[in-house]
């Protein structure tokens, strides 16, 4: 069941949902069969009976699944889905919850209502994508506040916590976003995933806005952030991109011999420029597969939104 405000919560239930539907959308789009989606949407149905407003607690430890819930609501018509999405962005908030010293909210960007923060902070990932649902929410209602909330923190990160790539996530023990102009070179983490995030909710903001400057920062995340974790041949990947190099033979042979070189990188924070082709945490390397997937897309969407047309059907 969904990640609810527990004793030991770490679980991710519904950001693996998120995945999941957003698959399930994508599968049917490709080739109009509505099987998998039919069985999907029953279990996202049963979890908004179950949870939400005067119903029992919920919140998205590792935000994901906003942007596939206004993706379903696209694909469906179901305005339950689009609401579930507000309720979990603008609704949840842990300052009424008794327990919230069980659960680093902050680590997560999450458990507080989206309208209510002006400042990036917490895991790089989690941080941009909650910031990607915000944006398809907006594109579907026009809420100001979701949009003046988004552009607030969208000038916080790229004026102070960005690095010139458009990677994003300077602390390496924990993945997070640092303090305005904490940007090490050796010690900084840029998740090849944050860049990602970084391209996906510019493109929204794209559609949203209109502005060059939303381009321009999702251009320099893919070509420099993005595009940084996949080796030229294609079959190895970094999930960390260091901007300062020590590399040292001896450890791509550790990582080759099934060294664990993601938890070697936040216990010592050195950059560790080694391209690996699996991770035990196998987010970033899929995550590439779908970008590169989703460029035609993208270029398509910005054309339009260029001659006057907003495309909003994305399944980034």
């Amino acid at each position: 069941m969904p990640a609810r405000l527990a004793k030991s919560n770490t679980t991710g239930e519904l950001y693996c949902l998120g995945h999941l539907i957003q698959a399930t959308i994508a599968h049917y789009r490709a080739t109009k069969d509505l099987r998998l989606l039919n069985a999907l949407t029953p279990y996202v149905d049963t979890i908004i009976n179950l949870y939400g407003p005067n119903k029992q607690p919920c919140w998205s430890e590792h935000p994901e699944i906003e942007m596939a819930l206004v993706e379903l609501y696209r694909t469906t018509g179901k305005k339950e889905y689009l609401n579930f999405a507000h309720f979990l962005l603008d609704e949840v908030d842990y300052d009424k919850i008794d327990s919230q010293h069980e659960i680093d909210f902050g680590h997560y960007f999450s458990g507080r209502p989206f309208t209510s923060l002006g400042e990036i902070s917490g895991h790089a990932v989690c941080v941009l994508y909650r910031c990607c649902g915000a944006a398809g929410i907006y594109l579907e209602t026009g809420d100001r506040d979701m949009w003046r909330a988004l552009i607030t923190l969208w000038e916080d990160v790229t004026q102070h916590k960005m690095y010139v790539t458009g990677g994003a996530g300077s602390r390496s023990s924990d993945e997070a976003i640092g303090e305005a102009y904490e940007l090490p070179n050796e010690r900084g983490y840029a998740e090849t995933c944050a860049a990602i995030a970084n391209v996906m909710w510019n493109w929204r903001l794209l559609q949203a806005g209109g502005k060059t400057r939303f381009a321009d920062i999702m251009e320099l995340a893919l070509y420099n952030g993005a595009l940084s974790g996949v080796s030229i041949d294609g079959d190895k990947y970094f999930c960390w991109n260091p901007h300062r190099s020590r590399y040292d033979p001896a450890l791509e042979r550790y990582g080759e011999n099934g060294g664990d070189l993601l938890t070697l990188k936040k216990e010592k924070g050195l950059s560790l420029n080694v391209r690996q082709s699996y991770y035990r945490t196998p987010c970033c390397i899929p995550n590439i597969q779908r970008m590169i997937a989703l460029l035609p897309g993208i270029c398509i969407a910005r054309a339009k939104r260029e001659s006057g047309f907003i495309w909003t059907s994305s399944l980034a």
